[in-house]
């Protein structure tokens, strides 16, 4: 066990995967039919008609979804 995984339990997932996994998750919508509007190393932000989603992976590499109200 390396110390980051040690110390105070941290279990992240490293940047590199989070990205991967990020981007992963933007293809699919974007293949829903979703343009990507801006997109930064942790979210991204998609756009079809009216609607904006916010796309983000958190430190654990969990993806989550939510729209954004305009």
């Amino acid at each position: 066990m390396g110390l980051l995984t040690r110390r105070s339990g941290h279990r992240g997932v490293p940047g590199e995967e989070r990205r991967r996994r990020l981007d992963g998750a933007v293809a699919s919508w974007i293949a829903q039919g979703w343009a990507l509007d801006n997109q930064t190393a942790d979210s991204a932000v998609l756009r079809r008609g009216d609607e904006v989603l916010l796309v983000a992976v958190d430190e654990a590499g969990q993806i989550s979804a939510r729209p954004l109200s305009q």
